[in-house]
């Protein structure tokens, strides 16, 4: 079961694209702001986390918040990341392009767009639980 954390100020934005994914039972999602992302995620270990840069509503700037809670994910908990944003000029040249890192911007036709990249980053997250384990034993 794909393992799925989405930080976002603003939960009804993604409402199209958590009403996709409910329909999928092999994926498995959970909702949650930026206070209290960074303890989620060390404790449940996501496979991908879908991140909104902006807190508390679109701006000309990523949010402090949304940059720091990218870099304790790409620090602490190495996982694919999916920038899902309102505003599709504001990321950050150093972490893109990747092949762990999609940007998607929101709007009316972006919900497939989302899911079509969890797909895209399905086998990253296999490869990733197979080092994982491998280093483990």
């Amino acid at each position: 079961m794909l393992k799925l954390f989405f930080i976002e100020d603003q939960p009804d934005t993604i409402e199209p694209v958590l009403n996709l994914i409910k329909n999928k039972s092999d994926m498995q999602f959970y909702v949650m702001g930026f206070a209290d992302a960074e303890c989620r995620i060390l404790s449940d270990h996501p496979d991908i986390v879908i991140l909104d840069l902006l807190d508390g509503g679109s701006s000309a700037e990523p949010e402090e918040e949304g940059l720091k809670t990218r870099d304790f994910i790409w620090n602490q908990h190495f996982c694919p990341l999916i920038i899902y944003s309102a505003r599709n000029d504001i990321f950050d040249e150093a972490f893109q392009p990747h092949p762990l890192i999609k940007s998607i911007q929101k709007g009316a036709g972006s919900p497939p767009l989302v899911l079509k990249a969890l797909q895209d980053l399905r086998q990253h997250v296999a490869m990733l639980n197979e080092a994982e384990e491998h280093v483990r034993k």
